[in-house]
């Protein structure tokens, strides 16, 4: 019978397979091994096998894309972390992906060869005997060339060497041109997630083989901005925020322009601030600030001004607004000064200075130019929020269909589902409770139409404070717990700690001071690493369970 080279190949990977753990299986001393792929999707393969088949062994990735580096000593010295580092011999297999990427570094703008292939030729012998774990480095075949042409010494050393294809893996060559920025679309839409997909498996199945570096590092930069701008969308704000940290790296050392590193940090920064992780955000604003001459610094000042807000620092906001209002004002830039009037509006309207508020928030529609993107909604919508503030429910009323219309006319079912939640919010202040929920159940609807999981958080916590207005515990409870899933699903703790604070009340309120005061550990912890302004309620509740006093 003849053997097709299909199964040929699956039959020769197959023995470099058992071989592998053959030679790694029950090890006493470290040892380094080198695994060849021809792609990240049969690296991770590889690695999930390895899991299942070598289960003696306690397995650590350490992907060093992010770091330019010239001693991996070092490096595991610094990045793995301590139970890794002070291991009993062997029960560790530290995997290290991405050295591929310091074989190259930029010099007066021109790609040159590191010096980590020397460094790691005079370091063979410490990665062998002074680390307690077996040391898989994984590459591709030009990488694992160039230790053999550069570091012969180490290669000396190391007898397992094994290499595995990829027969679906695609040059970049060979790949169609890269889509458009980002779907238009806001939320985890399905169109968003198919696209999120598309790009994982473009990115895990890019061949690795190719001889143009250069070209291949900048494939993978656009990538992985891309993966990260639409993973933003999809409220995945942990995966964004590392895809963003390993494409900065990878420009930075192709020293590509500082205008396209500005832009890159500029939207990490806009995750961090999603997250609720102010002073990363504040950060990375102003490395954006400072790097770069080319990229617009109204943008970079109307954030950090959004930082400051987010802090409620309303001077030091208020004063970066006012900055990126000039900056917009030069450059003739009338919808951004439209947008930066609107954060000045908010800014007034949380302190509640209703008459300034109102007066930016009418200086925004005056400036307001339909660019397709923004809209006239947010601003009506805001309008309809200090009235409701005020308790002018028929104005706000008014201002909120005023919205909604602006929004329809956009098929802007994700913005809608804002002003449905708020308009939920206002009959439940008029203890119209029935109204109320009839509002934040349209406003889930639209969530769902949109992909909009914040808004499913929201909601969720709302009707579940209705519940437990009726004493109906149960159904309160579910509805806090899914409200908290939402909102660890997308990574936003910033508000999560209110809803710790609304199940302690639960409890209390039943007489079971022991979960109550679980729950309200929780809020404290969460509120006092955020700075949360409703710390003081939640202190004030966990002293109650302290005293056994249930109010």
């Amino acid at each position: 019978m003849n053997t097709t080279p299909t199964s040929a190949a699956a039959l020769e990977e197959s023995t470099m397979f058992e071989e592998m753990v053959f030679s790694l299986a029950h090890h006493d001393q470290p040892t380094v091994a080198f695994v060849e792929c021809a792609s990240l999707a049969k690296r991770d393969e590889v690695e999930k096998q390895m899991a299942e088949r070598l289960s003696e062994y306690t397995f650590y990735t350490l992907d060093v894309t992010p770091y330019p580096v010239v001693s991996l000593l070092r490096v595991l010295q610094e990045k793995l972390p301590k139970e890794v580092q002070e291991s009993k011999p062997v029960s560790y297999v530290v995997h290290v992906h991405g050295l591929e990427n310091s074989l190259l570094v930029s010099e007066d703008g021109q790609l040159a060869a590191s010096a980590l292939t020397r460094q790691l030729n005079l370091e063979r012998e410490l990665l062998f005997r002074k680390v307690p774990y077996i040391l898989v480095l994984w590459g591709d075949a030009h990488f694992f060339q160039t230790l053999r042409l550069e570091a012969p010494d180490l290669c000396h050393w190391v007898t397992y060497s094994f290499r595995f294809e990829d027969h679906t893996a695609r040059s970049v060559e060979s790949l169609p041109p890269l889509p458009p920025e980002r779907l238009p679309q806001r939320g985890n839409i399905a169109e968003r997630q198919y696209r999120i997909q598309e790009l994982q498996d473009r990115y895990d199945h890019l061949s690795l083989d190719g001889s143009d570096k250069k070209r291949l590092l900048r494939d993978k930069t656009g990538i992985l901005s891309l993966l990260a701008q639409e993973l933003t969308e999809a409220f995945r704000y942990s995966e964004a925020a590392e895809y963003y940290h390993i494409a900065i790296a990878l420009q930075k050392r192709l020293r590509e322009p500082n205008g396209l590193i500005a832009h890159s940090w500029f939207r990490l920064g806009d995750v961090y601030l999603r997250m609720g992780r102010l002073i990363e955000a504040e950060e990375v604003y102003k490395e954006c600030y400072a790097i770069s001459a080319d990229y617009n610094y109204g943008s970079i000042l109307h954030q950090l001004g959004l930082v400051y807000q987010m802090q409620h620092n309303w001077s030091m906001s208020i004063d970066y607004y006012e900055k990126s209002a000039m900056w917009y004002k030069r450059t003739n830039n009338n919808n951004s000064l439209s947008g930066i009037y609107h954060q000045l509006g908010r800014v007034y309207q949380e302190q509640k200075k209703w008459s300034n508020a109102l007066e930016y928030f009418q200086l925004s529609l005056q400036e307001y130019t339909d660019d397709g993107q923004s809209s006239k909604g947010d601003t009506y919508h805001q309008i309809g929020v200090v009235y409701q503030q005020q308790h002018r429910w028929d104005e706000a009323l008014k201002y909120y269909y005023e919205s909604l219309r602006e929004y329809k006319v956009q098929s802007n079912i994700f913005d809608m589902s804002a002003t449905y939640y708020q308009l939920g919010t206002m009959h439940q202040e008029q203890d119209k409770l029935k109204k109320a929920l009839l509002y934040y159940q349209i406003s889930l609807y639209a969530c769902y139409l949109s992909g909009n999981e914040e808004g499913y958080a929201l909601n969720y916590h709302n009707i579940g404070f209705i519940h437990e207005l009726k004493k109906e515990w149960k159904d309160a409870l579910l509805c806090y717990d899914k409200a908290v899933k939402y909102i660890e699903k997308i990574g936003n703790t910033y508000d999560i700690g209110s809803t710790y604070y609304q199940i302690g009340r639960i409890y209390e309120k039943q007489q079971d001071t022991i979960n109550a005061k679980e729950w309200f550990v929780k809020a404290v912890n969460n509120m006092t690493l955020h700075g949360h302004q409703n710390l003081p309620i939640a202190l004030a509740a966990l002293k109650r369970c302290n005293l056994d006093k249930v109010i």
